[in-house]
C-alpha cells in the first residue's frame, strides 16, 4: 500500500470514527431513559421536595402540575387566576391525595419595581421549602386586544412592557 492510500484510510477511520461518537451521542440524548428520581430526595433535616410550577393554572403549566404530583413531588402551583388554580389544585387532590399544594397568586405581567412588598411574600412563602425543581412556565405573546402577530409600533407602551416582564424580566 502506498503511502498515499495509508494517509487516506487514516483520515477515513478518524472521520468515520467522530461519525460514529457524534451519531450515538446524538441517540444516547434523545433515547435515554429521562427520571425526575434525582430531584426526589429529601433535605437534610428531612424535608420532603418540593416542585414550583409557574403558569400552573391551565395548559402545559397543568400539565407539568399533575406529572410531577404522579411523581410524588409536593407543588407550589403559580398563577394569576384563582379559581383555576384552585380547579388545578382540586384535581390534583383528588388523584393524589398524599400530595401537598401551595398557591401562589400573582400576575407575573405586573412585576416591576412597586411588586417588591408582593415578592418578598413568594419568597418567603417559597424559601422555607426544600424546593428542587422549577417549572418556569408563565409566558404570554398576546397583547389585550388578543391579537399575537402584531407590529409593536402598533401596541401601547405599558402592553410591551408587560409582555417583556412577564417573558423575560426586567
Amino acid at each position: 500500500m502506498s503511502l498515499f492510500s495509508t494517509l487516506l484510510a487514516f483520515i477515513g477511520a478518524i472521520w468515520l470514527s467522530r461519525w460514529v461518537l457524534n451519531t450515538s451521542t446524538l441517540v444516547y440524548t434523545y433515547l435515554r431513559s429521562l427520571s425526575l428520581e434525582r430531584y426526589h430526595y429529601q433535605s437534610t433535616n428531612g424535608t420532603p421536595p418540593w416542585a414550583v410550577i409557574t403558569g400552573a393554572s391551565d395548559g402545559i403549566g397543568k400539565g407539568y402540575a399533575h406529572e410531577l404530583a404522579r411523581q410524588n413531588f409536593n407543588l407550589i402551583l403559580h398563577g394569576r387566576n384563582e379559581s383555576k388554580l384552585n380547579d388545578v389544585a382540586a384535581s390534583i387532590k383528588t388523584t393524589y391525595p398524599n400530595i401537598k399544594i401551595r398557591l401562589v397568586l400573582s400576575d407575573a405581567c405586573k412585576y416591576g419595581c412597586g411588586s417588591l412588598h408582593e415578592m418578598k411574600h413568594i419568597v418567603d412563602t417559597i424559601q422555607v421549602l426544600h424546593v428542587t425543581i422549577l417549572t418556569n412556565n408563565v409566558g404570554t405573546g398576546t397583547r389585550p386586544t388578543g391579537n399575537v402577530f402584531s407590529d409593536f409600533e402598533h401596541d401601547n407602551p405599558s402592553d410591551i412592557d408587560a409582555i417583556i416582564n412577564t417573558n423575560g424580566g426586567e
